[in-house]
C-alpha cells in the first residue's frame, strides 16, 4: 500500500536481515525458558533464579532497542508522501 520503490525495498531488505541475524531461537526457549532446569531444592536457587531474571531483563531491553532501530530505520526510508499515507492507514485501522 505505501508502494516503494527499488532503492527503498533494498534499504528495507538490509534493515530487515539485519534483524534476522539478532534474532533466532534461543537455548532458553528451546529448553521451556529460563527457569526449567532450576532445582527448586538447592541452595543457591534463590541467587539462580535472580541471575536468569536479571539476564532476560536484559535481552527484553535490547530487543526494545532493536525494535526502537527498526522502527527509526524504517521511517528514514520512507518518503514524506508515505509517512502521510502510513499515518492514514493505522488512523482506519483504528476506527475499525
Amino acid at each position: 500500500k505505501l508502494e516503494f520503490s527499488e532503492a527503498q525495498n533494498a534499504q528495507l531488505e538490509v534493515l530487515l536481515s539485519s534483524v534476522e541475524e539478532r534474532k533466532g531461537d534461543s537455548p532458553e526457549r528451546r529448553r521451556g525458558g529460563p527457569f526449567q532446569d532450576l532445582d527448586p531444592a538447592s541452595a543457591d536457587y534463590m541467587a539462580s533464579v535472580n541471575e536468569r531474571i536479571e539476564i532476560h531483563l536484559e535481552t527484553v531491553r535490547e530487543r526494545m532497542q532493536q525494535k526502537a532501530s527498526l522502527r527509526k530505520g524504517f521511517f528514514e526510508i520512507l518518503t514524506d508522501e508515505q509517512k502521510g499515507r502510513l499515518d492514514s492507514l493505522k488512523a482506519e485501522r483504528r476506527h475499525h
